[in-house]
């Protein structure tokens, strides 16, 4: 689906969602297609980023190659004995550039949203591999639902992406 489509479904919606006085009941539907649709950038051919240290890792267990088009089902493949007190769980995540909440914030902030204002919001969404120490290095740092610059956060927290 292209994305400019995918952005007028989610501004019928919104405009919807505005004018009604049942917010409390459509907001959790509207917020889950809106996250898995809208905000989801592989829906509309958007690569991944992906950090060294992340590729690294995975050439290191000689998992897939090209983590750009990684999914949550292979990560779970990917275990780290270390993680969880030996419990092991995923050594690789998808880290949302900028958190879904925020973005979501956004959307839900417009009084008269127009398609262009959907797109802009569209285009911030971008989700990276990274390594699950960096997304707790994020986390750390204060980064885990609200990045004002998702740019500077990446880089307190040492992650360098490099496609």
């Amino acid at each position: 689906m292209r994305k400019e489509d995918i952005a007028k479904i989610v501004l019928v919606n919104l405009e919807k969602f505005i004018k009604t006085e049942q917010k409390n009941i459509l907001k959790p539907p509207l917020i889950k297609f809106i996250t898995d649709i809208a905000l989801n950038p592989l829906n509309w051919g958007k690569k991944r980023r992906v950090s060294l240290a992340a590729q690294k890792l995975a050439d290191k267990m000689n998992f897939i190659k090209d983590l750009k088009y990684v999914t949550q089902n292979q990560l779970k493949h990917l275990i780290d004995k270390n993680r969880n007190d030996g419990k092991g769980k995923t050594a690789l995540v998808l880290d949302h550039y900028v958190p879904v909440k925020q973005l979501i914030s956004e959307l839900l902030n417009y009084q008269n949203p127009k398609i262009k204002d959907i797109l802009k919001v569209m285009n911030k969404a971008a989700v990276n591999v990274i390594t699950w120490k960096e997304h707790k290095n994020l986390e750390k740092l204060g980064y885990k639902s609200n990045r004002p610059s998702p740019t500077k956060a990446y880089k307190s927290a040492k992650i360098e992406l490099i496609h």
